[in-house]
């Protein structure tokens, strides 16, 4: 999303992307240069390509909000669901308007007291920053692994959750590995031929497992529905991927 020279140069002036790495004049130039060029995108599915009806574009106002490591509050009104000329259809085989429906169908009371839950009430709260701020889990994930058979997945198309830190996290765990990175196969859609749907590393711990989706954003049952019923349902019956 953004050229070769830019990514060089913000790799030689951010370093290791320190919280006074990031407060450097030339990685805070670096960094505005690349939001420059890559443009409003959608940061749960960079290749997305339904624009406002799905979710907020992201602006360089999010990416020092990113590095600021204040506490942020999303509520429904900050998001748009503006209707958009391209409902019928988006790059990743879904149809684009679902958001705006989804919100529409949830704020009404009958579904609301059908869910049991309360309308109007608060957003969730996320922490913005490095581990020292946000918190670790691996070592609960640690724990928890070697207790119970779980299973990790990642979206390859999501900029916010983005594939390559969940492997790292992952790795980091320190399991050993049971059966290497290899594709596994799903039908796209419901009795069609399968086809590779991602790749998936298992390691030598309660068959934990980590599988990517491909093409497919943060919720991967929206974009990549059967690739993600596929994937649970072989979870679930504790069979091989």
């Amino acid at each position: 999303m953004v050229s070769q020279l830019t990514y060089r140069r913000i790799i030689e002036a951010c370093g290791a992307f320190s919280d006074d790495d990031v407060k450097k004049e030339a990685c805070k130039a670096g960094l505005n240069q690349m939001s420059s060029e890559i443009g409003d995108f959608d940061t749960y599915n960079v290749y997305d390509t339904c624009a406002d009806d799905q979710q907020p574009p992201v602006t360089l106002a999010d990416y020092n909000r990113l590095l600021s490591n204040k506490t942020v509050v999303l509520l429904d009104e900050d998001y748009s669901h503006l209707p958009h000329p391209q409902i019928g259809g988006a790059l990743n085989d879904y149809t684009c308007g679902g958001e705006r429906a989804s919100s529409a169908w949830l704020k009404q009371q009958n579904v609301a007291n059908a869910l049991h839950v309360k309308l109007g009430t608060k957003g969730m709260h996320y922490t913005w920053g490095p581990s020292e701020v946000s918190g670790d889990l691996r070592p609960l994930y640690k724990s928890l692994a070697s207790k119970y058979r779980m299973l990790i997945y990642s979206g390859d198309t999501d900029g916010c959750v983005p594939e390559w830190g969940t492997e790292e996290w992952v790795r980091e765990l320190g399991f050993g590995v049971k059966s290497p990175w290899r594709p596994w196969k799903a039908p796209l859609t419901k009795g069609a031929q399968p086809q590779r749907a991602g790749y998936v590393i298992e390691y030598d711990t309660n068959g934990f497992k980590l599988v990517t989706i491909q093409g497919a954003g943060h919720m991967v049952p929206t974009y990549k529905p059967n690739f993600a019923l596929t994937m649970i349902t072989n979870f679930l019956k504790n069979e091989e991927f």
